[in-house]
């Protein structure tokens, strides 16, 4: 598969019978689902039996035929088949049959923070004192952490929560796929582990998503990262679950991108996805802030962060929009101004007037009170400059050298 674009894992996909569903005579009349027919409300159109759901999904990877095409309805029959939203995971940013990115820089303890949240959904606590969860069952498919370090981290976590171990032990399930990596179109067969009925409601998490992309594909690729999260509505979709993917930010300050942008790879990932969370630095060191474009929420207020190990605490007293940036301060441009002043006496080692040395640095703001402190400080002085075109010699500088500098 090394080198396959993304039309090509798409025909894959498809001759694997990932991306059909058989036709309704050829599904046992349990298997049927989503007819909407059959539901008194959208509560029950959007969580039909989980056994159901399963065996259709199932089904469906086995038998190849035409995709269903969905059936127009008019608004009036849309707003009586779906009066109600999708079921609720977590207020504020993830419904069931959605997903969630979280961006973060690498190394910044994205991967403690989904730790985090997978301790305070599988319990039904409130995610940072901001995002309340609906309890249930948690998935962590973790392709990079060996068995050992996941079974010291999450106790770790939910000891500085102060969550007994009891409370969450059982309602999380755990898969290390490091050293047994699979792609996205493994994932499918790493959940048909769970009976179908148990991971109705789940939040599925993958840590991480670079790690689940297929072969050959670069997660610049607009069009296969879009494949990549049509894959994950499918499973979302066949086992009643919700996804949330981690990934890492671009190198770099990402203060003056838009949430959407945050992101390594292909913006797609930012527009397929549900709700599309995002850390990045503060002002203040230590701290980051959490934002997040949501799909089917209002917006939601941006929050100040502080790394406290092995948790993210909420911080107060921090003005969110302060975020952190590469701008010079005023000492850093004078220091800079001062730098690159005796820099340019390299082209001059006899002297050089103000107009050449500014042929060389520009004319920063901090010019003159960079010259002017060289000057006190000895490392330039005035000079006469010869000038063959007038009797008269120019004035200007001639940097003084120690023994500590590079001549």
């Amino acid at each position: 598969m090394v080198g396959m674009n993304h039309e090509r894992i798409k025909t894959e996909q498809l001759t694997r019978g990932e991306c059909w569903e058989p036709p309704a005579d050829e599904l046992p009349p349990d298997a049927l689902r989503f007819d909407p027919s059959e539901f008194s409300s959208a509560a029950d159109f959007d969580a039909p039996p989980a056994a159901t759901v399963g065996q259709a999904g199932r089904k469906a990877t086995a038998v190849e035929t035409k995709p269903v095409i969905p059936t127009s309805r008019t608004v009036r029959e849309l707003v009586r088949m779906f009066p109600k939203m999708r079921k609720v995971s977590i207020y504020g940013l993830l419904r069931i049959g959605e997903t969630v990115n979280i961006i973060a820089p690498p190394k910044t303890g994205k991967s403690w923070g989904a730790a985090d949240l997978a301790i305070h959904k599988a319990t039904g606590r409130k995610w940072l004192d901001n995002f309340e969860c609906e309890p249930g069952l948690v998935v962590i498919l973790d392709n990079e952490l060996h068995g050992e370090t996941i079974a010291h981290r999450l106790p770790q976590v939910a000891e500085a929560r102060g969550i007994a171990f009891d409370d969450y032990a059982d309602k999380i399930q755990v898969v290390s796929l490091r050293g047994h990596l699979c792609d996205v179109y493994g994932i499918g067969d790493v959940l048909k582990q769970f009976p179908a009925d148990e991971l109705d409601g789940a939040l599925v998490v993958v840590d991480a998503f670079y790690r689940i992309l297929p072969p050959g594909v670069s997660e610049n690729d607009n069009g296969a990262i879009a494949n990549i999260y049509n894959e994950i509505d499918r499973l979302a979709m066949t086992y009643g679950c919700s996804f949330c993917l981690i990934h890492h930010s671009t190198k770099g300050n990402q203060a003056a991108k838009a949430v959407t942008d945050v992101g390594a790879g292909a913006g797609s990932q930012a527009r397929a996805t549900d709700t599309h969370l995002i850390l990045r630095a503060h002002a203040e060191q230590g701290h980051y802030v959490l934002e997040a474009a949501v799909r089917s929420w209002a917006p939601v207020e941006p929050l100040v962060l502080k790394w406290d190990w092995p948790v993210w605490q909420l911080a107060t007293g921090l003005d969110a929009s302060q975020l952190k940036t590469d701008k010079p301060t005023p000492a850093n441009r004078l220091e800079q101004c001062k730098a690159a002043i005796l820099k340019s006496f390299v082209h001059y080692p006899d002297g050089a007037t103000k107009r050449k040395i500014q042929e060389h640095t520009g004319r920063p703001t901090v010019w003159q009170q960079a010259l002017a402190e060289l000057l006190d400080a000895g490392d330039v002085v005035t000079c006469e400059i010869p000038n063959p075109t007038h009797k008269k010699a120019d004035s200007g500088y001639k940097r003084v050298y120690t023994n500590d500098d590079d001549i």
